[in-house]
Protein backbone atom coordinates (compact mmCIF):
# COMPACT_ATOMS: atom_id res chain seq x y z
CA UNK A 1 0.00 0.00 0.00
CA UNK A 2 2.66 2.53 1.04
CA UNK A 3 4.91 1.89 -1.96
CA UNK A 4 1.95 2.40 -4.29
CA UNK A 5 1.01 5.57 -2.42
CA UNK A 6 4.57 6.86 -2.70
CA UNK A 7 4.55 6.33 -6.45
CA UNK A 8 1.23 8.16 -6.76
CA UNK A 9 2.61 10.98 -4.62
CA UNK A 10 5.75 11.31 -6.73
CA UNK A 11 3.85 11.19 -10.03
CA UNK A 12 1.25 13.76 -8.92
CA UNK A 13 3.87 16.20 -7.63
CA UNK A 14 5.95 15.81 -10.80
CA UNK A 15 2.87 16.55 -12.87
CA UNK A 16 1.93 19.50 -10.64
CA UNK A 17 5.44 20.97 -10.94
CA UNK A 18 5.36 20.61 -14.70
CA UNK A 19 2.00 22.33 -15.07
CA UNK A 20 2.79 25.11 -12.59
CA UNK A 21 6.08 25.79 -14.34
CA UNK A 22 4.15 26.36 -17.56
CA UNK A 23 1.45 28.53 -15.95
CA UNK A 24 3.45 30.62 -13.45
CA UNK A 25 4.04 33.63 -15.67
CA UNK A 26 0.55 33.89 -17.16
CA UNK A 27 -1.61 32.91 -14.17
CA UNK A 28 0.34 33.97 -11.06
CA UNK A 29 -2.66 35.78 -9.49
CA UNK A 30 -5.04 32.84 -9.92
CA UNK A 31 -2.40 30.49 -8.49
CA UNK A 32 -1.85 32.64 -5.39
CA UNK A 33 -3.30 30.07 -2.94
CA UNK A 34 -0.64 27.58 -4.08
CA UNK A 35 2.21 30.09 -4.02
CA UNK A 36 1.23 31.29 -0.52
CA UNK A 37 1.11 27.70 0.74
CA UNK A 38 4.48 26.79 -0.78
CA UNK A 39 6.01 29.84 0.88
CA UNK A 40 4.93 28.47 4.28
CA UNK A 41 6.19 24.91 3.86
CA UNK A 42 9.55 23.96 5.34
CA UNK A 43 10.66 21.19 3.00
CA UNK A 44 13.30 20.10 5.50
CA UNK A 45 10.75 18.92 8.10
CA UNK A 46 11.15 15.23 8.87
CA UNK A 47 8.38 14.57 11.40
CA UNK A 48 5.06 12.92 10.63
CA UNK A 49 2.92 15.79 11.89
CA UNK A 50 4.60 18.30 9.59
CA UNK A 51 4.39 15.89 6.66
CA UNK A 52 0.66 15.45 7.18
CA UNK A 53 0.01 19.17 7.69
CA UNK A 54 2.09 20.29 4.73
CA UNK A 55 0.72 17.70 2.31
CA UNK A 56 -2.84 18.53 3.35
CA UNK A 57 -2.13 22.25 2.94
CA UNK A 58 -0.75 21.80 -0.57
CA UNK A 59 -3.64 19.57 -1.62
CA UNK A 60 -6.09 22.10 -0.17
CA UNK A 61 -4.47 24.95 -2.07
CA UNK A 62 -4.78 23.06 -5.36
CA UNK A 63 -8.44 22.33 -4.59
CA UNK A 64 -9.11 26.02 -3.92
CA UNK A 65 -7.61 26.96 -7.29
CA UNK A 66 -9.57 24.25 -9.08
CA UNK A 67 -12.85 25.38 -7.45
CA UNK A 68 -12.30 29.08 -8.17
CA UNK A 69 -13.45 30.97 -11.24
CA UNK A 70 -10.08 30.24 -12.82
CA UNK A 71 -9.55 29.32 -16.50
CA UNK A 72 -10.38 25.68 -17.38
CA UNK A 73 -6.68 24.85 -17.69
CA UNK A 74 -6.20 25.46 -13.97
CA UNK A 75 -9.11 23.21 -13.07
CA UNK A 76 -7.04 20.28 -14.39
CA UNK A 77 -4.20 20.71 -11.89
CA UNK A 78 -3.42 17.36 -10.21
CA UNK A 79 -4.30 17.13 -6.52
CA UNK A 80 -1.60 15.53 -4.33
CA UNK A 81 -3.08 12.28 -2.88
CA UNK A 82 -3.29 13.39 0.75
CA UNK A 83 -6.00 10.92 1.77
CA UNK A 84 -3.78 7.87 1.10
CA UNK A 85 -1.76 8.61 4.23
CA UNK A 86 -4.68 9.01 6.63
CA UNK A 87 -4.39 5.45 8.04
CA UNK A 88 -0.67 5.99 8.67
CA UNK A 89 -0.68 9.52 10.09
CA UNK A 90 -3.87 9.65 12.12
CA UNK A 91 -4.17 12.62 14.47
CA UNK A 92 -3.57 10.74 17.72
CA UNK A 93 -1.88 7.57 16.52
CA UNK A 94 1.63 6.66 17.64
CA UNK A 95 2.83 5.92 14.11
CA UNK A 96 6.18 4.18 13.67
CA UNK A 97 8.28 5.88 11.04
CA UNK A 98 9.07 2.90 8.81
CA UNK A 99 11.07 3.05 5.60
CA UNK A 100 8.01 3.54 3.38
CA UNK A 101 6.84 6.52 5.39
CA UNK A 102 10.36 7.96 5.45
CA UNK A 103 10.43 7.57 1.69
CA UNK A 104 7.13 9.41 1.37
CA UNK A 105 8.46 12.31 3.43
CA UNK A 106 11.69 12.37 1.39
CA UNK A 107 9.74 12.44 -1.88
CA UNK A 108 7.53 15.24 -0.61
CA UNK A 109 10.51 17.34 0.54
CA UNK A 110 12.32 16.92 -2.78
CA UNK A 111 9.25 17.73 -4.86
CA UNK A 112 8.39 20.79 -2.78
CA UNK A 113 11.90 22.08 -3.50
CA UNK A 114 11.22 21.46 -7.19
CA UNK A 115 7.89 23.29 -7.00
CA UNK A 116 9.55 26.25 -5.32
CA UNK A 117 12.33 26.35 -7.91
CA UNK A 118 10.19 26.07 -11.06
CA UNK A 119 7.08 27.92 -9.88
CA UNK A 120 7.47 30.05 -6.78
CA UNK A 121 10.99 31.47 -7.02
CA UNK A 122 10.50 33.10 -10.48
CA UNK A 123 7.41 35.08 -9.39
CA UNK A 124 8.24 36.27 -5.85
CA UNK A 125 9.07 39.96 -5.48
CA UNK A 126 12.68 40.92 -4.59
CA UNK A 127 11.48 42.30 -1.23
CA UNK A 128 10.53 38.76 -0.20
CA UNK A 129 14.11 37.54 -0.49
CA UNK A 130 16.64 37.64 2.28
CA UNK A 131 19.58 39.98 1.87
CA UNK A 132 21.98 37.10 1.39
CA UNK A 133 19.64 35.28 -1.00
CA UNK A 134 18.98 32.48 1.48
CA UNK A 135 15.71 31.43 3.02
CA UNK A 136 14.09 29.07 5.46
CA UNK A 137 12.95 27.01 2.47
CA UNK A 138 16.06 25.16 1.43
CA UNK A 139 17.94 28.21 0.18
CA UNK A 140 15.31 29.33 -2.31
CA UNK A 141 15.15 32.92 -1.10
CA UNK A 142 11.44 32.61 -0.26
CA UNK A 143 10.36 34.00 3.10
CA UNK A 144 7.41 32.14 4.66
CA UNK A 145 4.48 33.82 6.36
CA UNK A 146 5.51 34.52 9.99
CA UNK A 147 4.17 31.90 12.39
CA UNK A 148 2.55 34.59 14.54
CA UNK A 149 0.08 35.43 11.77
CA UNK A 150 -2.84 33.38 13.02
CA UNK A 151 -5.94 35.58 12.68
CA UNK A 152 -8.64 36.35 10.17
CA UNK A 153 -9.06 40.13 10.26
CA UNK A 154 -12.54 41.36 9.34
CA UNK A 155 -12.42 44.95 8.18
CA UNK A 156 -15.71 46.86 8.13
CA UNK A 157 -17.23 50.29 8.66
CA UNK A 158 -19.10 50.90 11.88
CA UNK A 159 -21.97 52.06 9.69
CA UNK A 160 -22.24 48.44 8.56
CA UNK A 161 -22.45 46.89 12.03
CA UNK A 162 -25.62 44.99 11.11
CA UNK A 163 -23.79 43.29 8.23
CA UNK A 164 -20.93 42.32 10.52
CA UNK A 165 -23.39 40.79 12.99
CA UNK A 166 -25.11 38.86 10.21
CA UNK A 167 -21.81 37.50 8.90
CA UNK A 168 -20.74 36.47 12.41
CA UNK A 169 -24.03 34.64 12.94
CA UNK A 170 -23.37 32.55 9.82
CA UNK A 171 -19.75 31.93 10.85
CA UNK A 172 -20.66 30.45 14.26
CA UNK A 173 -21.23 26.83 13.09
CA UNK A 174 -17.90 26.88 11.25
CA UNK A 175 -16.10 28.23 14.33
CA UNK A 176 -17.65 25.50 16.48
CA UNK A 177 -16.54 22.85 13.99
CA UNK A 178 -12.95 24.12 14.18
CA UNK A 179 -13.12 24.09 17.97
CA UNK A 180 -13.46 20.31 17.80
CA UNK A 181 -9.86 20.21 16.52
CA UNK A 182 -8.37 23.42 17.89
CA UNK A 183 -9.08 25.12 21.22
CA UNK A 184 -9.65 28.61 19.84
CA UNK A 185 -10.82 29.83 23.23
CA UNK A 186 -7.25 29.88 24.46
CA UNK A 187 -6.32 32.78 22.16
CA UNK A 188 -6.03 36.06 24.00
CA UNK A 189 -7.49 37.84 20.97
CA UNK A 190 -10.82 36.04 21.09
CA UNK A 191 -14.08 37.29 22.57
CA UNK A 192 -17.34 35.54 23.36
CA UNK A 193 -18.65 33.25 20.64
CA UNK A 194 -15.26 32.27 19.16
CA UNK A 195 -14.20 35.47 17.35
CA UNK A 196 -13.29 39.05 18.16
CA UNK A 197 -14.45 42.48 17.14
CA UNK A 198 -13.74 45.92 18.54
CA UNK A 199 -16.74 45.80 20.90
CA UNK A 200 -14.63 43.37 22.93
CA UNK A 201 -12.06 46.07 23.66
CA UNK A 202 -12.44 46.74 27.36
CA UNK A 203 -12.60 50.14 29.02
CA UNK A 204 -9.10 51.54 29.40
CA UNK A 205 -7.61 49.54 26.52
CA UNK A 206 -6.20 51.48 23.60
CA UNK A 207 -8.39 50.92 20.55
CA UNK A 208 -5.82 51.81 17.88
CA UNK A 209 -3.15 49.61 19.47
CA UNK A 210 -5.61 46.70 19.56
CA UNK A 211 -6.29 47.17 15.85
CA UNK A 212 -2.56 47.40 15.13
CA UNK A 213 -1.90 44.15 17.00
CA UNK A 214 -4.68 42.38 15.11
CA UNK A 215 -3.35 43.64 11.76
CA UNK A 216 0.11 42.33 12.61
CA UNK A 217 -1.37 38.91 13.39
CA UNK A 218 -3.63 38.74 10.34
CA UNK A 219 -3.12 35.73 8.10
CA UNK A 220 -6.22 36.51 6.09
CA UNK A 221 -8.51 39.50 5.79
CA UNK A 222 -12.25 39.56 5.10
CA UNK A 223 -13.48 42.96 3.94
CA UNK A 224 -17.14 44.02 4.08
CA UNK A 225 -17.18 46.38 1.11
CA UNK A 226 -19.85 49.09 1.02
CA UNK A 227 -19.96 52.84 0.26
CA UNK A 228 -19.25 53.49 3.96
CA UNK A 229 -16.30 51.09 3.90
CA UNK A 230 -14.76 52.91 0.92
CA UNK A 231 -15.50 56.32 2.46
CA UNK A 232 -13.75 55.50 5.75
CA UNK A 233 -10.50 57.46 6.06
CA UNK A 234 -9.17 55.02 8.66
CA UNK A 235 -9.73 52.04 6.39
CA UNK A 236 -8.45 53.80 3.26
CA UNK A 237 -5.37 55.30 4.90
CA UNK A 238 -4.44 52.67 7.47
CA UNK A 239 -6.19 49.28 7.49
CA UNK A 240 -6.31 48.55 3.76
CA UNK A 241 -2.73 49.71 2.99
CA UNK A 242 -1.43 47.58 5.87
CA UNK A 243 -3.30 44.53 4.64
CA UNK A 244 -2.16 45.02 1.04
CA UNK A 245 1.43 45.46 2.19
CA UNK A 246 1.15 42.22 4.19
CA UNK A 247 -0.37 40.54 1.14
CA UNK A 248 2.69 41.50 -0.91
CA UNK A 249 5.29 40.73 1.75
CA UNK A 250 3.91 37.62 3.46
CA UNK A 251 1.04 36.29 1.36
CA UNK A 252 -1.84 37.39 3.59
CA UNK A 253 -5.07 36.44 1.83
CA UNK A 254 -7.44 39.25 0.80
CA UNK A 255 -11.05 38.03 0.79
CA UNK A 256 -13.68 40.67 0.15
CA UNK A 257 -17.44 40.54 0.27
CA UNK A 258 -19.47 42.76 -2.07
CA UNK A 259 -22.16 43.94 0.36
CA UNK A 260 -23.58 47.07 -1.30
CA UNK A 261 -23.13 48.66 -4.73
CA UNK A 262 -20.11 50.96 -4.59
CA UNK A 263 -17.05 52.05 -6.58
CA UNK A 264 -14.87 49.07 -5.65
CA UNK A 265 -13.40 49.17 -9.16
CA UNK A 266 -11.76 52.51 -8.34
CA UNK A 267 -9.77 50.95 -5.50
CA UNK A 268 -6.96 48.37 -5.16
CA UNK A 269 -9.68 45.75 -4.66
CA UNK A 270 -10.07 45.62 -8.43
CA UNK A 271 -7.05 43.26 -8.40
CA UNK A 272 -8.76 40.72 -6.13
CA UNK A 273 -11.65 38.34 -6.71
CA UNK A 274 -14.68 38.94 -4.48
CA UNK A 275 -16.16 36.07 -2.45
CA UNK A 276 -19.60 36.62 -3.95
CA UNK A 277 -20.68 37.55 -7.49
CA UNK A 278 -20.18 41.24 -8.25
CA UNK A 279 -23.46 41.18 -10.18
CA UNK A 280 -25.32 40.35 -6.94
CA UNK A 281 -24.25 42.42 -3.91
CA UNK A 282 -25.65 41.01 -0.68
CA UNK A 283 -27.85 44.05 -0.13
CA UNK A 284 -29.74 43.27 -3.33
CA UNK A 285 -30.75 39.83 -2.00
CA UNK A 286 -33.48 38.98 0.46
CA UNK A 287 -34.55 36.13 2.71
CA UNK A 288 -33.35 32.66 1.79
CA UNK A 289 -31.31 33.95 -1.16
CA UNK A 290 -29.30 36.21 1.13
CA UNK A 291 -28.81 33.44 3.69
CA UNK A 292 -27.64 31.06 0.97
CA UNK A 293 -25.15 33.65 -0.33
CA UNK A 294 -23.76 34.18 3.18
CA UNK A 295 -23.48 30.43 3.68
CA UNK A 296 -21.43 30.07 0.50
CA UNK A 297 -19.26 33.02 1.55
CA UNK A 298 -18.55 31.37 4.91
CA UNK A 299 -17.64 28.13 3.18
CA UNK A 300 -15.18 29.99 0.96
CA UNK A 301 -13.65 31.77 3.97
CA UNK A 302 -13.08 28.53 5.84
CA UNK A 303 -11.81 26.76 2.74
CA UNK A 304 -9.12 29.44 2.62
CA UNK A 305 -8.34 28.84 6.28
CA UNK A 306 -7.95 25.11 5.73
CA UNK A 307 -5.36 25.72 3.02
CA UNK A 308 -2.85 26.75 5.69
CA UNK A 309 -3.55 23.83 8.01
CA UNK A 310 -2.70 26.04 10.99
CA UNK A 311 -4.79 27.07 13.97
CA UNK A 312 -6.54 30.32 13.25
CA UNK A 313 -8.84 32.68 15.10
CA UNK A 314 -11.41 35.04 13.66
CA UNK A 315 -10.81 38.70 14.36
CA UNK A 316 -13.06 41.59 13.45
CA UNK A 317 -12.16 45.27 13.60
CA UNK A 318 -14.16 48.26 12.46
CA UNK A 319 -13.50 51.82 11.50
Amino acid sequence: MMSTANKLLEDSLNSLASKLGELAASHSSELQPISATLAEIDARSTDITSFKRNLKALAGAVIVVRKSSAPPLLKELPIPPYDLWLPFVAQDANVPVDENLKDAMRIFGEKVNTLVRVFLAPIIPPSSKANNGSSTISGTGVSPTPSNRDLIFISYSHQDQDWLNLLKKHLVPFIRERQKNFDLRESRMLGDGGFWDDTNIKAGEKWRESVKTALERAKAAVLLVTPDFLASDFIANYELPELLRARKDTGVKILWIFVKPCAWDKTPLVEYQSLNPRQKPLATLEGASRDDALLQICREIFTSIEVSGDEMAVDACGA
